[in-house]
């Protein structure tokens, strides 16, 4: 947020710009300016961590990075391979959605 957003919404909220450096408010505009102020940090804030949010793989995408990196001739390795990368997926999905 800038200088020029925050003047846009103390006009927008119905501060009055009476010179250079004073400006004419109500109690009710101060709290109309600062619930804009919230809104709009929190809209930039969900923008910001909207792609830090985990997105992990589900069991058809697991088989094609499987098959698509190695062959596994023995069922038994194949089964153990894809245990483990399933492991692995539950852990770090766990890990990057706890919260702190």
């Amino acid at each position: 947020m800038n200088r020029d957003d925050i003047i846009r919404m103390a006009r927008e909220t119905g501060f009055v710009n009476l010179s250079d450096q004073y400006w004419d408010c109500t109690t009710e505009c101060i709290e109309r300016f600062a619930a804009l102020v919230a809104a709009a940090e929190r809209d930039r804030i969900a923008d910001e961590t909207k792609y830090e949010k985990w997105v992990g793989l589900d069991l058809e995408e697991i088989d094609e990075a499987i098959a698509g990196n190695i062959t596994i001739t023995d069922p038994n390795l194949r089964d153990g391979v894809y245990g483990a990368i399933v492991d692995l997926e539950l852990l770090l999905k766990e890990k990057n959605t706890h919260e702190t």
